[in-house]
């Protein structure tokens, strides 16, 4: 699958790499200030199609169900503790263990994809900041968490 366009263009954003896992095309991208984002593209079909990283929504609770920290690898480990306000659903953003968490959801420039992903531009990258493989990882992780939130979220839908 060639993955062109990309998710996010500008005068600034190269293209790193792109390419498809678990069948989720993505993409690595080096944005203008020379941090790297990770995306991954899903279709229509996927139940997460559509939201953003402050979507909120009750059946998002069942993506972090019996995850604990050590499962995040590059999240940060504080994220679905804090975020969560009392009373309120969990924001997407928390509910996939990529670094830092979501932090992107658009169309973008492909009309049949919504890519959903994450920057390592955190204020914890400055002293570190993360190279191609780190995010090549991440993006696996994403597309894993993704894959994941299609099994757990379609199922429920089909009751």
């Amino acid at each position: 699958m060639e993955i062109n366009p990309v998710p996010y263009e500008g005068d600034n954003v190269e293209t790193v790499a792109t390419g498809v896992v678990l069948a989720y095309p993505f993409a690595i991208l080096r944005m203008g200030m020379g941090h790297l984002c990770g995306y991954v593209g899903i279709t229509e079909a996927h139940p997460l199609h559509g939201c953003t990283y402050s979507t909120r929504k009750p059946e998002f609770s069942k993506l972090i169900d019996g995850v604990k920290v050590a499962d995040w690898p590059g999240a940060l480990p504080y994220i679905p503790i804090f975020c969560q306000l009392e009373g309120e659903d969990y924001s997407l953003d928390v509910c996939i263990p990529v670094h830092g968490g979501i932090t992107y959801g658009s169309k973008g420039n492909d009309n049949d994809l919504w890519w959903l992903g994450f920057d390592c531009a955190h204020a914890e990258d400055r002293d570190d900041p993360k190279d191609e493989s780190y995010v090549r990882e991440q993006v696996e992780v994403l597309a894993r968490a993704l894959h994941h939130a299609d099994q757990i979220l379609s199922e429920k839908e089909a009751r």
